[in-house]
């Protein structure tokens, strides 16, 4: 399994304080049951409501409601790369009254969401309008977010290149992230093949890992305490958090306490792998040294590294596969 992808649609400052994502990624073992219920799913439905009344029939929890539905759009809805490299022409209509301009766009919303379910492909946009119908169907809150996105194939550049949309869901008076999209699986070859790969950790992401290649438009769905500026959404670690089985749970970077200017970076892993190795963005070998507690594994680096890849794999003469990346000054 690779990691080296750039996600669908469409120098982090070294400080001697620590500096961390503190949250872990939240377990998903727990929604066994819903997911099961997505997974094996075979009924026929007749629109969206049939079909989030027939995954839910059998659950009462609303997060549990929420899961089945992330878990069945990312399984069933196929990435359509022709939309994305072939948008269709923006239509237009006459309306004479905000009221029936808003019945205009629901209309065609919901033309669309149909859409997607007979045709069972669409982009960010198709994906996180049917999370959100379904959710709607049953009573959860849930909006459409819009902003950028970022990955280790595709770094930001500006928010119009790098344009994606995803969900929030309200439950229990808390605000939850999703991403059905990357959830779904990634792309491949620049663009041109979609890669199936289930990804649970886009599911109720921790904020502070979201923002890392999630920037939305408006500050309030960060869901930080202290919201960022675009102009730092570039300069963060961009950390494999989403994949088994060396997924990153956790991340922090500290100077080394001998004194000697060294620089090191912690990593948590689900996993750790048995070989790593680091470079530059030039590809260009870094030596460090390595110290593994448990699922933590702390690198120090000398002080004059800067831009940092680091490789895991099975050993040093397997394929690695990119696992975060630090600009460090």
């Amino acid at each position: 399994m690779k990691f080296i992808f750039f996600n669908l649609c469409n120098s982090f400052s070294f400080l001697i304080v620590l500096i961390c994502a503190s949250a872990t990624i939240q377990g998903q073992s727990k929604y066994h049951y819903p997911d099961s219920i997505a997974f094996n799913f075979d009924e026929s439905f007749n629109g969206v409501g049939q079909l989030a009344e027939k995954l839910t029939q059998s659950l009462d929890d609303q997060k549990d409601q929420a899961r089945v539905f992330f878990t069945w759009v990312a399984d069933n809805i196929k990435y359509d790369f022709q939309k994305l490299n072939n948008p269709s022409p923006k239509t237009s209509f006459t309306v004479n009254s905000q009221e029936n301009l808003q019945s205009k766009i629901a209309e065609r919303r919901a033309l669309k969401i149909d859409n997607t379910l007979k045709k069972k492909k669409g982009i960010c946009q198709d994906y996180s309008e049917l999370f959100q119908a379904l959710c709607k169907s049953v009573g959860i809150e849930c909006v459409i977010i819009e902003g950028s996105s970022r990955d280790f194939r595709r770094p930001f550049s500006n928010a119009q290149r790098n344009r994606h949309a995803w969900n929030a869901v309200k439950i229990d008076e808390q605000w939850h992230l999703v991403d059905a999209t990357w959830g779904a699986g990634h792309s491949a070859n620049f663009e041109k093949r979609f890669s199936k790969q289930f990804a649970p950790a886009y599911f109720f992401t921790p904020p502070e890992h979201f923002i890392l290649n999630h920037f939305p438009n408006e500050a309030k769905w960060q869901l930080l305490r202290s919201t960022k500026d675009i102009s730092e959404f570039p300069k963060q670690p961009l950390i494999q958090y989403a994949y088994e089985p060396y997924r990153i749970v956790n991340y922090s970077i500290t100077s080394d306490q001998s004194g000697n200017r060294a620089k090191q970076i912690n990593l948590q892993f689900t996993e750790v792998p048995p070989a790593f190795q680091i470079t530059n963005r030039k590809q260009k070998i870094i030596n460090f040294n390595q110290r593994v507690e448990g699922n933590n594994v702390i690198f120090t680096l000398p002080s004059s590294a800067k831009d940092i890849m680091v490789f895991g794999g099975r050993s040093a003469q397997s394929r690695m596969d990119l696992l975060a990346r630090f600009d460090l000054l």
